[in-house]
């Protein structure tokens, strides 16, 4: 059995029971005593391995912990109704069940997988050469593009970059193509590229530093919807912060970012010159459409969505244009919208509601087997063989750490589409501007 650091694991318990326990409108202690069993495996799960700072796996108990228990919790004792759809308690205390179970069932088999899968043996550690000047120039010219694509697409307008929306933004008209490249292959670039620098070593410290500033105007922390800035900034900060891969500090920032900078981004998201920067929640913001991911799940279990694993075909076939495909399947979330005749359309759809929209219960059981299994081999070939190589798969699994946490929210159709582009862009640079060479 792995070892478990447990005074961590009890204090992220305990400040888990604050909005568990909490007094409010509505109490019921059936949902209270499933959400302390989810809060206490989470809890435990994501302080397990600690000489793994960082893994897959933890990720996973991440999100379970803060969108599928903590989150429940603050809305159901707030009475918030997500889209103006009031929810049963009946239906909470079965959502949870669900999530209950489904939470055991991944830990258990992602230790079976964890036990059972083989890993090659180590190569023999390299020391990669650093980037040669002609390297360099590569990557400082593309990166320098970029930046300047996506200064010209604000019209040079800084606010307009660093603003999500509102009255300040100055953004040119894409049509989606322009948008999904633009947003998908290109943004992620200068990351890569920049990670290539910090991991490659460069033969001219300014390179580094001009890379970090391409990099940080192509990508925008408050510029950028919250999750794309996890999958972007993760990697960077695991490669270029030494002591995040010490231990589990990776935890502790992790939810330090989902407690207090998450909340600090989301003031950029529709800004006006006149809006004050006053209030930050704490737990006060799981009760926005941001954590909708239970309520999502709620509502495909409750009118029992099914689609026979159309959007599943939707999801492997997201490159085909609708000209070439008309009936083409949306995303799930604005799937549901249009089935249940919502509002608002721009809604996510957590992986396991995306495994029963496609098969009903028995996509429960498969998307929850593909993860343990998925999780299980990439965790334990990086800890036991790539960590120690000098090998550019490092890159590819930092990135999966933001991609995952985007992933499980969902929707599945958005996250695989920025997988994909995410693995584009780190082929392009790797094999194409400069060779993968030692």
């Amino acid at each position: 059995m792995p070892t478990i650091k447990f005074h961590s694991a009890i204090i992220l318990f305990l400040m888990a029971c604050v909005p568990i326990l909490q007094n409010s409108v509505v109490d019921n202690s059936e949902l209270e005593y499933i959400n302390i069993a989810i809060a206490a495996i989470c809890s435990t799960m994501i302080f397990a391995r600690p000489n793994e700072s960082y893994s897959l796996h933890k990720v996973v108990n991440l999100f379970f912990l803060f969108f599928l228990c903590i989150a429940p919790c603050v809305q159901y004792k707030g009475n918030i109704q997500m889209m103006g759809t009031f929810f049963y308690t009946d239906e909470y205390i079965t959502t949870s069940l669900y999530v209950l179970f489904i939470l055991i069932g991944y830990n258990f088999f992602y230790w079976i997988f964890r036990q059972s899968c083989t890993v090659p043996g180590i190569v023999n550690k390299q020391n990669m050469r650093k980037l040669r000047s002609r390297e360099e120039v590569k990557l400082l010219v593309l990166a320098g593009a970029i930046c300047f694509l996506f200064l010209a697409f604000n019209n040079f307008n800084l606010i307009s970059l660093f603003v999500r929306d509102g009255d300040v933004t100055t953004r040119q008209d894409q049509s989606q193509i322009e948008f999904l490249v633009m947003e998908y292959f290109v943004r992620p670039m200068p990351m890569i590229m920049l990670l290539v620098a910090l991991r490659r070593k460069v033969t001219h410290k300014i390179v580094l530093y001009l890379l970090f500033v391409f990099f940080f105007f192509s990508c925008p922390v408050t510029g950028m919807a919250r999750f794309s800035v996890a999958a972007l900034y993760i990697p960077v900060c695991l490669c270029a912060i030494p002591w995040l891969r010490r231990r589990n500090n990776f935890a502790y920032v992790f939810i330090f970012g989902l407690l207090i900078v998450f909340p600090m981004l989301n003031l950029f998201r529709n800004y006006s010159g006149g809006d004050s920067f006053e209030q930050i929640g704490f737990f006060d913001q799981f009760s926005d459409m941001n954590f909708d991911a239970y309520s999502m799940f709620m509502r495909v279990l409750r009118d029992d969505i099914v689609t026979h694993g159309r959007q599943l075909l939707g999801v492997l076939l997201f490159f085909l244009p609708r000209s070439f495909w008309p009936d083409k399947p949306i995303g799930s979330g604005a799937y549901v919208a249009e089935v249940q005749n919502l509002s608002f359309s721009n809604l996510s759809m957590p992986f396991w509601g995306e495994g029963y929209i496609n098969f009903g219960i028995y996509g429960i059981v498969l998307f929850m087997l593909i993860l343990s299994f998925f999780t299980a081999k990439c965790d334990k070939i990086y800890w036991t063989r790539i960590v120690y190589s000098n090998d550019y798969k490092q890159y590819q699994y930092m990135m999966l750490i933001g991609l995952l946490f985007f992933m499980m929210r969902g929707d599945l159709m958005s996250s695989y589409a920025y997988l994909c582009g995410f693995m584009a862009a780190y082929y392009v640079v790797t094999r194409v501007v400069i060779r993968k060479s030692y």
